[in-house]
C-alpha cells in the first residue's frame, strides 16, 4: 500500500510497456467521454457550477460535450531506495464551453514501503481534498463545497501502523480571488491532514486543517494582509443492511479566505477601500453522497451541497450569498471498460440582496476507456 494520496487518483493502465534494460514500466490511460446536456437556465458551460447560475434568468440552453475526455502517462520505477513513479495527465476541459487541451496532473513521488513514508512534488489534488470520501456524479465538476483545485504543491505523507496516514503539505500561494483588489503572495498554503483506516464497514475519517497568508494591493496602492484558515472532517461508511457495497460519504468545512479553493465558492477576501483593510469571507460547506448497487453493474448515487458564505457588510449586493447543489443518477456499466449514465442536476445561487436563481439540469454521458 502506498501512503500517499496519489494512489487514490491513480487508473489501472489499458497498456503497460517494460523500457528494455530498466527496472522502468510506462502506463498509457485514459477514455472518451460525450455528454449531452440540457439547462433550463443556460449556463454555457459543461461544467454546473452552481455560482454562475443567472438570478435574472436566462434561455434553456443544449450543449453537447467532449471536454471530460482525458489522456494520461505514468511510469513506475523499482530502485534499491525505494519507488518512483510520475503522471501526467490531461483533459480537454480548458474552455468551459468549448473543448481545449488542459494540464490536470503532473507529478513524481518517491516511496519507501520500508518506512511507509513518501514524498511527493508537482501539481495535484489539493492536500485538503478528501478523494475517498467525494461522491460519484456524472456533472464534470462535483458538487459545490469541493476543494476542486489542483494545484502545485508539494506533500510529504507518513504510513503509521497501515492505520493512519498523516500528510503536510505546502500548496501554492497564487489560487487566491479578491474584490477590491490584485493579489500578492509571500508564504505559501500550509495543509496537514490524518485519515484513519477502518477498512471493513467504516471506511475512514479524515480531518484536515489549511493555514494561508493572504495578500493585496488595493486601487488606491496601498497593501495589507490577512490570515486564511480552514478546518475539514470527512469520511466513508458503508451501508451493508442497503447493500454489501453501498455506502455514504460526507465532507464538512469551515474557515474564511479559502472560498476560491473550493467549487462554487466565493472570492477568499474582499478589500475595505475605506479602511484600507484586507477583509476575509467566512465559508461554511458541506457535501453528501449516498450510493446504492442495484446490481453488478448498475447503481445510483444521490449526492447535495451546500455553501453559505459570511460577507463583510461593505461589499455590493450581488456577491454571492449561498449556494445548493442536488443531482441525483443512474450509472451502467454493460462492459468494465463502457459507463454509460443520466443524471439530473438542480441548483440555486442567492446573492447576498436577495436576488436568486435555480436551475435544471438534465445530463446523458456516455464514456469509453482505453
Amino acid at each position: 500500500m502506498s501512503p500517499t494520496g496519489s494512489n487514490f487518483t491513480f487508473v489501472d493502465p489499458a497498456i503497460t510497456l517494460k523500457v528494455p534494460n530498466t527496472n522502468t514500466t510506462i502506463g498509457l490511460h485514459g477514455f472518451a467521454e460525450f455528454q449531452v446536456i440540457h439547462d433550463t437556465n443556460g449556463l454555457d458551460n459543461n461544467e454546473f457550477d452552481t455560482i454562475d447560475i443567472p438570478v435574472d434568468g436566462s434561455p434553456s440552453q443544449t450543449k453537447f460535450s467532449v471536454n471530460p475526455s482525458r489522456f494520461a502517462i505514468s511510469s513506475q520505477t523499482s530502485t534499491q531506495v525505494g519507488r518512483f513513479n510520475t503522471m501526467l495527465s490531461m483533459d480537454f476541459n480548458g474552455e468551459l464551453d468549448s473543448p481545449e487541451p488542459r494540464l490536470r496532473i503532473a507529478w513524481g513521488e518517491w516511496i519507501n514501503d520500508e518506512l511507509d513514508y513518501s514524498f511527493l512534488a508537482g501539481q495535484a489534488f489539493a492536500t485538503m481534498l478528501d478523494l475517498r470520501a467525494v461522491p460519484e456524479t456524472l456533472d464534470f465538476a462535483g458538487p459545490t463545497g469541493a476543494f476542486a483545485r489542483r494545484q502545485p504543491l508539494a506533500r510529504f505523507s507518513k504510513l503509521f501502523g497501515r492505520t493512519v496516514l498523516a500528510e503536510v503539505a505546502a500548496e501554492t500561494p497564487e489560487n487566491v480571488s479578491y474584490i477590491n483588489a490584485d493579489e500578492l503572495t509571500r508564504w505559501p498554503d500550509f495543509v496537514a491532514a490524518g485519515t484513519w483506516l477502518f477498512g471493513s464497514k467504516f471506511d475512514h475519517l479524515r480531518l484536515a486543517g489549511l493555514l494561508r497568508d493572504l495578500r493585496a494591493e488595493g486601487p488606491n496602492g496601498s497593501k495589507d494582509s490577512t490570515l486564511g484558515w480552514a478546518i475539514a472532517g470527512s469520511g466513508k461508511l458503508g451501508l451493508p443492511f442497503l447493500g454489501p457495497r453501498d455506502s455514504f460519504k460526507l465532507a464538512v468545512q469551515y474557515g474564511e479566505g479559502y472560498g476560491a479553493q473550493i467549487k462554487s465558492g466565493p472570492d477568499d477576501a474582499a478589500f475595505n477601500l475605506g479602511s484600507s483593510e484586507l477583509e476575509t469571507i467566512g465559508v461554511f460547506s458541506t457535501y453528501a453522497g449516498l450510493q446504492h448497487w442495484w446490481a453488478n453493474s448498475v447503481r445510483s448515487n444521490l449526492v447535495y451541497g451546500y455553501l453559505d458564505a459570511d460577507n463583510p457588510g461593505f461589499i455590493d449586493g450581488d456577491e454571492l450569498e449561498n449556494t445548493t447543489y442536488l443531482a441525483a443518477n443512474l450509472v451502467w456499466n454493460p462492459y468494465k471498460k463502457i459507463t454509460l449514465g443520466f443524471e439530473y442536476l438542480w441548483g440555486r445561487r442567492e446573492n447576498k440582496d436577495g436576488a436568486s436563481g435555480n436551475n435544471n439540469r438534465f445530463l446523458f454521458s456516455s464514456r469509453f476507456d482505453y
